[in-house]
């Protein structure tokens, strides 16, 4: 049975290293929301200790009521096939389940913990994507980084304009169930790893084409230039204000921290977050970027194995069909 139409369901997938920002996200989220609608928050985990839980169901209130989710025996079935680099966690994965684990619902909105969300997220729930199977904002970080760029076009066959970023997206799950998306997903992951951004690429991959685009002030980051009033703030990569000082869009996230108490917390996250760590953490944003070119410059990459023999093969079967017309013509 269907779901009412005044129930907008949310997904988070999130472990105990990342309860707190959810928390501080789902917060923000709750202030801001309009109160004509029932809001129901869905965490997705592998297994979550009680005071996490707690912490995050503390927020439930008449509009808003809170699940936990274990997909660990979904994931169990391809953990062998994951990869995982820097600070991503096997977490990013979850959401490719929702479809199959949810049969209630045609359309769900996934966001990351790492978020802020200051506009009113039943408009952006409302979004129509018409039969696209998804909704997306295209990825900041890849408009403006050249390594980026390069290896969307080169290595994943996609115009970097088109590439979306997975940590915001209003899932179709109706047709995603419809196309046997996970299983897609699945066959794919068996025949190919990305290592570069790991279940975004696949997303990526297997939706293109197939993609609405939404408003990028709903997936605003830290990098560029910055605008006044973004409806949804998102602390992706290295810019982490929990990491490091002056961050662009700190303010709403230490302003979120404060009004639920947990300055104390963060700060101490912050302080825990030694000088040898961000000397970690920075290499790692160089070698991702020689990660891409890598990839970008690689005869085996995705595009090559994968798109450019269906380009070849399209090719191909038009020059027959006009030598086989021309043939025709002449006899």
């Amino acid at each position: 049975m269907k779901k009412e139409k005044n129930i907008i369901p949310i997904f988070f997938s999130v472990d105990d290293n990342y309860a707190k920002l959810l928390t501080i996200s789902l917060h923000s989220i709750i202030k801001n929301a309009s109160t004509k609608y029932h809001y129901e928050v869905v965490v997705l985990n592998t297994g979550l200790n009680e005071k996490s839980i707690s912490l995050i169901k503390s927020l439930e209130n008449n509009k808003f009521s809170i699940s936990f989710v274990n997909v660990r025996e979904n994931l169990d079935r391809i953990s062998s096939e994951l990869l995982t680099r820097d600070y991503y966690t096997k977490t990013t994965y979850y959401r490719l389940f929702i479809a199959s684990l949810f049969p209630q619902f045609d359309k769900i909105l996934y966001l990351d913990s790492d978020t802020i969300i200051n506009g009113d997220i039943s408009e952006l729930y409302r979004t129509d994507i018409g039969s696209n199977l998804v909704g997306a904002i295209p990825d900041a970080s890849v408009q403006i980084v050249p390594e980026f760029i390069e290896y969307v076009e080169k290595a994943l066959g996609i115009k970097h304009e088109d590439y979306f970023n997975a940590g915001i997206l209003l899932m179709n799950l109706k047709k995603m169930r419809d196309i046997d998306f996970e299983e897609h997903f699945i066959d794919l992951l068996k025949k190919y790893k990305f290592e570069v951004a790991q279940d975004q690429d696949y997303l990526n991959v297997l939706c293109h084409g197939d993609v609405y685009f939404i408003d990028e002030s709903w997936n605003t980051m830290p990098l560029g230039e910055k605008i006044e009033n973004p409806n949804l703030i998102h602390f992706n990569l290295t810019f982490k204000p929990w990491k490091y000082d002056d961050i662009m869009y700190e303010e709403y996230f230490y302003q979120n921290v404060k009004e639920i108490s947990l300055e104390k917390d963060i700060l101490e996250m912050k302080a825990s977050f030694t000088e040898e760590m961000k000397r970690i953490d920075l290499l790692g944003g160089e070698k991702l970027k020689e990660l891409c070119l890598k990839e970008a410059n690689d005869e085996k990459n995705y595009y090559h194995l994968f798109v450019e023999d269906v380009h070849i093969n399209i090719i191909k079967k038009i020059l027959k069909k006009i030598v086989s017309t021309f043939k025709n013509a002449i006899s």
